[in-house]
């Protein structure tokens, strides 16, 4: 028989794994399903800069409510009403209904991948002090590679049109939605704090203080302008360098395979270099993946960019989860993750996203990653600035 907390880890695991499943499915072909509906790339970045555009209002409200009713029964509320909003992409087609799609779709989507999944699992992580959250994050890359494997497969289905792809939104909702009945079993593992007077933005009055915390998540914000493009135009990239539709799957599955032996190589060298240094290393290796992008155009040669991955994406964002889990107090954690996940995946997101799509329809895809390289060369230099910080934890 499995111990209780054996059951609940091994639970939470399946849960990344579904909760990454479906934005395999989903968000790493929405520019290119934008692309196939008729949009042209400075439209399709609005519509995905309206994501983080979104988040950036909504992230922190949504996390000063999780520090009162607690990370899972918001989860929960966030996850169960994003399954419905997937369908408004199946509905029709256009610019502006993509737009007021997206707008209602960001509204209720983004904490449910971001920081309210992290948080639980950080919460977990603090009371079974044998593990460290990236030994639950490796399953949420686990699944974002098998959501790009099953799409790439289903596009080169006769029976599913590849043109419009609205089957992946419902493939996404269908996936989400096991995710959200696995996590009804999923114990809340700290309390929703029911007896604080102060507002709830008494969250963000500890945090703004520190000047440290602040200029970490502007560095993160600089970051995201770059890093973005990947996000957004890589399978838009892959398409326009002639690679198959089967091949894009693939190369999102590749993106996601290549994280998992990382993990343990990224805690090592946190706990060598330390938190801040750990992503100036991560913001080096992402200026030389965009600088290939930018210069190489055959399909298969492509997919080895690939393997920078895990330096470029899983150090950073182990590096930012583990420094703010740190630097601020426990009960202001869920804020912070959230002020986290607005700075990088909110304001850096938008200008990257709106930036990276004028540079598509100006210069062309590959030519917006060279220009993207050099801004992210300057980036490296200014995270020399931030005051690094120890990796305090020895659960590895």
């Amino acid at each position: 028989m499995l111990k209780s907390n054996t059951k609940q880890g091994l639970l939470l695991r399946m849960v990344y794994v579904l909760f990454f499943i479906q934005a395999g499915t989903w968000f790493s072909l929405f520019a290119l399903f934008l692309e196939r509906n008729g949009l042209s790339g400075f439209e399709s970045g609005i519509i995905m800069g309206i994501i983080p555009a979104v988040m950036l209002l909504v992230m922190p409200f949504w996390g000063m409510v999780a520090d009162k009713l607690g990370h899972k029964n918001t989860l929960l509320i966030t996850a169960l009403l994003t399954c419905f909003c997937f369908f408004l992409f199946v509905a029709n087609t256009g610019f502006w209904y993509f737009l007021i799609s997206t707008v209602i779709l960001s509204l209720v989507y983004n904490p449910t991948m971001n920081s309210l999944l992290d948080s639980i699992a950080l919460d977990y992580v603090d009371t079974h002090k044998t593990t460290n959250y990236g030994n639950f994050r490796i399953f949420g890359s686990i699944g974002y590679a098998a959501g790009g494997l099953l799409v790439g497969r289903l596009m080169t289905v006769y029976l599913i049109n590849p043109q419009d792809m609205k089957f992946i939104f419902i493939f996404a909702s269908a996936l989400l939605f096991v995710g959200w009945f696995l996590l009804l079993f999923l114990k809340q593992e700290t309390k929703p704090v029911k007896h604080i007077k102060e507002s709830i933005f008494v969250g963000l009055k500890p945090i703004f203080k520190d000047k440290d915390i602040v200029g970490f998540l502007i560095l993160n914000a600089f970051v995201a302008v770059s890093i973005q493009s990947v996000w957004s135009y890589y399978t838009v990239y892959l398409n326009n360098i002639g690679a198959s539709d089967q091949t894009v799957g693939v190369g999102i599955m590749i993106q996601a395979l290549v994280e998992l032996p990382f993990y343990p190589i990224a805690y090592f060298i946190i706990k060598k270099f330390g938190l801040v240094r750990a992503i100036s290393i991560s913001i080096f290796a992402t200026a030389l993946r965009l600088f290939l992008y930018a210069t190489i155009s055959h399909p298969i040669f492509a997919l080895g960019i690939e393997c920078l991955q895990g330096l470029s994406f899983i150090l950073n964002l182990l590096a930012a989860i583990e420094y703010l889990n740190i630097a601020i107090p426990i009960q202001y954690r869920a804020t912070g993750q959230a002020l986290f996940a607005t700075t990088y995946m909110g304001v850096g997101a938008i200008v990257g996203n709106w930036w990276a799509g004028y540079l598509v329809d100006a210069f062309g895809v590959q030519r917006m990653f060279l220009i993207n390289a050099g801004i992210i060369c300057i980036t490296f230099f200014f995270s020399f600035f931030i005051k690094n910080r120890r990796y305090e934890y020895q659960k590895i």
